[in-house]
């Protein structure tokens, strides 16, 4: 071989090592996975918060039956479910990291404002105890309830106090919904088998236990009607519960059998939406197939497109999420729009707290450039500049940019930023000439 073709080869092994120094930026950020959403109205407007595994974004669901995104909340590790409630004309949604349970106000949903964070590793009470990695996250009346490796736990709505006079299983969950007085989970008993409970919230006591398979320790997402029949999603199966406690009707996937496709039910009506991988199924009375729309062909809807989750609207209109997109359909599963991830920043903010400075020094009245991160959304800062003080409302992500004028007083002096709402400090020294 001559020299050029070695030169060639060589200069070849040497872009493919540097890996993602040659990927288009845009296509890095676009990788996101969508299983989890709910849908929401304020007024006269509907709105999506869906999970895309990393943080949370929010939609609007336009008149015209268009997917919008208005804004984004950052600041968290990952993202397992979500759900969404509103009382005393706001707005809130909890979010579930495995870690923290967080609630949010998002009555302005362009404005998400964090109120209060649980860590689930805090070690608390006398036994000190802790409750563990959650992954699924409910809510009925003035509770919240979540599900995971620690078992089911439950939380007062507003200030995410843990209950501990409710503890309905500890054992592994993976998957659980609350409507009224009803509580039904799925778990995987003594580590081994797989089994629909069904709770009274108010006294705690177990309504119904049903076998079901979960092979793969899926999480999945069961629901219930308005009359009180609970749906869980089985292993390439949807059973429903009646209001007597017993099997009332089951639906089977038309697969080879061994597969196994099942994620979530969620009741429109008189209908039920099942997300089974391959599509959105809608059944009728007895569980009845009325309707299937198949969303997992990747030619159509895009690379990984698998049915995970669903969300559904007041007003008919349903959301598929379909891991690397999101499908909005009306009441016929007749498709309206789809959504594919876009930043709203070419740049996201930095998300740990700290504080960068526009310069190293400045004489006395001085204008100095200020940034800050890591704070709570849209929450005011305090910053001060030894005795100048300024306050600054920070965006989604946290952050703000200010311009403070250097003090007289000469020497060091320290820059503080106190959150008014997390209670987050960070100080640093700077010199003033």
């Amino acid at each position: 071989m001559n020299k050029r073709g070695v030169f060639i080869i060589l200069s070849v092994l040497i872009i493919f090592a540097a890996g993602g120094l040659f990927i288009p930026k845009s296509l890095a950020q676009t990788e996101k996975e969508y299983r989890q959403g709910e849908m929401f109205s304020i007024g006269d407007k509907n709105y999506l918060a869906a999970s895309n595994g990393a943080f949370v974004e929010i939609l609007e669901i336009t008149s015209a039956n268009k997917l919008i995104k208005i804004s984004e909340i950052y600041g968290l590790e990952s993202v397992n479910d979500l759900f969404a409630w509103q009382e005393n004309a706001k707005t809130f949604l909890a979010v579930l990291t495995g870690q923290y349970l967080v609630k949010y106000n998002i009555s302005d949903p362009l404005f998400p404002r964090l109120e209060v964070k649980r860590d689930l590793y805090q070690w608390r009470g006398k036994g000190k105890y802790k409750i563990g990695y959650m992954k699924s996250l409910a809510g009925s009346g003035s509770y919240l309830f979540t599900g995971g490796n620690g078992g089911v736990r439950t939380f007062s709505k507003d200030t995410l106090t843990v209950l501990d006079n409710k503890i309905y299983t500890l054992e592994p969950s993976y998957g659980l919904v609350a409507k009224g007085n009803i509580l039904a989970i799925i778990i995987k008993d003594k580590g081994f088998y797989e089994k629909g409970l069904i709770f009274n919230i108010a006294s705690g006591s177990l309504s119904g236990e049903y076998s079901l398979s979960n092979k793969e320790n899926v999480q999945r997402q069961p629901d219930i009607d308005s009359a009180g029949n609970v749906y869980f999603p089985s292993d390439n199966s949807l059973m429903k519960i009646g209001i007597n406690y017993k099997i009332a009707s089951e639906y089977y996937n038309p697969v080879k059998p061994g597969l196994n496709y099942s994620y979530s039910a969620r009741v429109l009506g008189d209908k039920v939406l099942y997300a089974n991988g391959f599509g959105l199924t809608k059944l009728g009375e007895n569980l009845i197939k009325d309707k299937f729309f198949f969303s997992a062909p990747t030619n159509l809807y895009g690379p990984n497109s698998w049915a995970a989750g669903i969300a559904i609207g007041q007003d008919g209109r349903a959301a598929v999420l379909n891991k690397s997109s999101i499908l909005l359909l009306n009441k016929e599963l007749n498709l309206l729009d789809q959504y594919i991830y876009e930043p709203l920043a070419d740049e996201p903010e930095e998300t740990d707290l700290r504080i960068v400075l526009g310069k190293y020094w400045a004489a006395a009245g001085e204008s100095l450039n200020i940034k800050i991160f890591g704070f709570w959304p849209n929450e005011t800062v305090t910053v001060s500049l030894g005795s100048s003080e300024q306050a600054v409302k920070v965006n989604n992500y946290g952050a703000a940019s200010i311009t403070i004028a250097a003090p007289a007083e000469k020497g060091v002096a320290l820059i503080s930023a106190n959150g008014q709402d997390s209670k987050l400090n960070y100080q640093t020294s700077f010199i003033i000439k």
